[in-house]
């Protein structure tokens, strides 16, 4: 039987799990529009672990997101060492790294819960699973398919001979 989250069902987050996904920043990021880095998020993970904890947890029981955590900024990158037309820049939207650690809580929740239960050609949110098995599994189901109609005309074709021979 399939377990599953019911709207009445308490979704709880462990303090223990904000302080070791704060600690696990990387600190490369770039921040979002509430400019916290990482640094600050990764240094601070045990001051600020249970304020988070607190924030994180009213939001999943209020079912609503603050609406920093959901903007974006949009910020042009140059995709080449002299960038004159604006089609020498590509976007990239800068989001808040405190959403991401939510997003992460959330992601490992719904996939805890979901367990062995998701569709095989599932390939998003997967770990080791990519475009690439998407790719290889087309081609080999058209390899297979195709395969199958000559097999098929051939068989035709060998039964029409025969025919012809008597």
């Amino acid at each position: 039987m399939r377990k599953s989250l019911n709207s009445d069902q308490d979704i709880r987050i462990s303090q223990e799990c904000v302080v070791d996904l704060l600690k696990h920043v990387d600190i490369k990021k770039s921040p979002g529009p509430d400019q916290i880095c990482g640094r600050t998020l990764r240094h601070c993970a045990d001051q600020l672990g249970e304020v988070l904890h607190y924030l994180f947890q009213r939001s999943m029981d209020c079912s609503q997101i603050p609406l920093i955590w959901k903007t974006s900024s949009i910020i042009p990158v140059p995709k080449m060492t002299r960038s004159t037309k604006l089609n020498d820049f590509r976007p990239v939207a800068l989001t808040s790294l405190i959403m991401k650690i939510f997003e992460k809580i959330i992601k490992n929740i719904v996939m805890s819960t979901v367990g062995g239960n998701l569709d095989p050609l599932q390939f998003a949110y997967q770990a080791g699973k990519g475009v690439d098995d998407v790719k290889l599994f087309v081609l080999n189901s058209i390899y297979i398919s195709t395969w199958r109609s000559l097999k098929l005309m051939s068989d035709f074709y060998l039964q029409i001979s025969l025919l012809l021979l008597i």
